[in-house]
């Protein structure tokens, strides 16, 4: 009875016979993104197809090496004592999943490694396969982690950081070229000493969410509100990000008023900070110096400065965050206060702003304009300039001395601009490119003196080859579009 039970003999037996009747399959290859090490995958899935008039028995669904990383089920489940799926019956014109999931252990690699197995399928006696295919990357699980001292991360191995990562105050973390940060669901970083992340061109700095795989049709990397942000207390100062890469969480940077406004808080050089689901910088009565740098795509405000003192030079702040998935743009591209609100009480705080050979624009009228919010007190004086800018301004005025040499409401031509929606149903590309068109009019429109304290843009282009430097983070070059 024992033997009976295990041997998994089918009920039905008017199944073909003929061994030139066999399956057909959706894909001859399933592919995984690359797989965080010790990190189960999503579910992936094909179809098994019955092509014929009459049923047929698969005798045997097995994965070529076994337990090996890969898993797999096919309802309705039969299993032999191997622990294989055996005796499937599948009706004419009729098809079955294949679910399939992986999780890997560690490599002791530091590079991604390969990853294969094969789903072998006997029916009638002929052999057909299913590969499987996928890279596993090794990490450093970081749960909750407190840097107590002075620190240099190694780039050897990406990091995953579980809930947080603090540094204390008086502590410096430093972190070499080419380090990727995963953050998990809701994971946030607390700065109260400073973060020296300096990245090149070709190995930048990342934080990005830890999802590798689709939600439907969109790579999850550049799907916003994938973990929390990164937030610096009042004790952070010096904190330096050069080549750095930030996206697609819920916020990016929130600066607490600091002890000491007169003190550097950010120098934040050459660096994408973009899509995210609030605001991109938060800052207040903080002294905050940008360079060379694109701030981009916010549900919320690209810049939302209480008081302060911020310089934004050859920067590009731009605003066309796709309204979908039931969430649209709230705020503007940029809102500038001289108070703050502190339990119902008005805090004058003086506000210094200075925006050169920037770009500043966006694709809702709310969400790509300016503010500056202001209450009449001696205590709290504005000065805030716009020099050799491209803005969206409604009524194209100058404003006095605020505005220099400035170009009102022209598109800037970005190279893409909008996210595409692609021919199958739910599916979008929500890729943009903010570099310029060569017919763009912020081409040789920048102040060319202070270009030259930044010759060169984020990739290395002389802003000196041509007629003259181009307003923005990004110099146009022939070879480029």
């Amino acid at each position: 009875m024992v033997a009976s039970f295990l041997s998994c003999k089918d009920d039905y037996d008017k199944f073909s016979t003929d061994p030139n009747k066999i399956l057909a399959f959706s894909t001859d290859t399933l592919t995984f993104d690359t797989l965080l090490s010790t990190i189960g995958s999503t579910t992936k899935k094909f179809m098994i197809y019955n092509n014929h008039k009459e049923p047929l028995l698969i005798s045997s669904i097995k994965l070529l090496h076994g337990d090996k990383g890969f898993r797999m089920n096919v309802p309705p489940e039969k299993r032999d004592a191997n622990g294989n799926f055996c005796n499937v019956r599948i009706s004419p014109k009729d098809s079955l999943y294949v679910f399939v999931e992986a999780t890997f252990p560690e490599n002791a690699a530091d590079t991604p490694q390969f990853q294969a197995d094969e789903i072998i399928f006997e029916t009638n006696g002929k052999q057909q396969k299913v590969m499987l295919e996928a890279y596993s990357q090794d990490v450093i699980i970081l749960r909750s982690y407190v840097f107590r001292r002075s620190t240099i991360l190694s780039n050897k191995k990406p990091y995953l950081v579980y809930d947080s990562l603090t540094i204390n105050e008086g502590v410096t973390l430093s972190i070499q070229a080419g380090t990727t940060f995963y953050m998990h669901n809701k994971s946030w970083i607390n700065v109260k000493g400073s973060i020296k992340a300096r990245g090149n061109l070709l190995q930048p700095v990342v934080f990005r969410g830890d999802r590798l795989d689709y939600m439907i049709d969109i790579p999850y990397d550049r799907v916003p509100g994938q973990w929390g942000g990164m937030w610096f207390a009042s004790t952070s100062y010096n904190n330096d990000f050069d080549h750095v890469s930030i996206r697609n969480g819920m916020f990016a940077m929130v600066f607490e008023a600091p002890e000491d406004p007169d003190r550097l808080k950010l120098r934040l050089k050459n660096s994408v900070i973009t899509n995210m689901n609030g605001n991109i910088i938060s800052a207040e009565n903080c002294y905050i110096e940008v360079e060379n740098s694109e701030l981009s795509n916010a549900s919320g405000t690209l810049l939302y400065l209480l008081g302060g003192k911020y310089n934004f030079t050859h920067c590009t702040l731009a605003n066309y965050f796709p309204a979908w998935n039931g969430i649209t743009p709230t705020g503007q591209t940029i809102a500038i206060y001289n108070y703050t609100d502190d339990y119902n009480d008005t805090i004058p705080l003086p506000v210094e702003t200075n925006f050169s050979n920037c770009i500043i624009y966006g694709s809702y009228t709310k969400a790509a304009e300016y503010s500056i919010n202001t209450i009449d007190d001696p205590d709290a004086p504005v000065d805030c300039t716009f020099q050799n800018c491209l803005l969206l301004k409604k009524d194209g005025k100058s404003d006095g001395e605020i505005f220099i040499d400035c170009i009102f409401n022209e598109d800037p031509k970005f190279v893409k601009s909008t996210h595409e929606k692609l021919e199958k149903k739910g599916e979008s590309d929500f890729i943009f490119d903010f570099r310029l068109n060569s017919d763009s009019p912020a081409r040789n429109k920048a102040d060319a003196d202070i270009a030259k304290k930044l010759p060169f843009d984020m990739y290395g282009i002389s802003r000196f080859e041509d007629t003259g430097p181009d307003i923005g983070a990004y110099e146009w070059a022939p070879t480029e579009n």
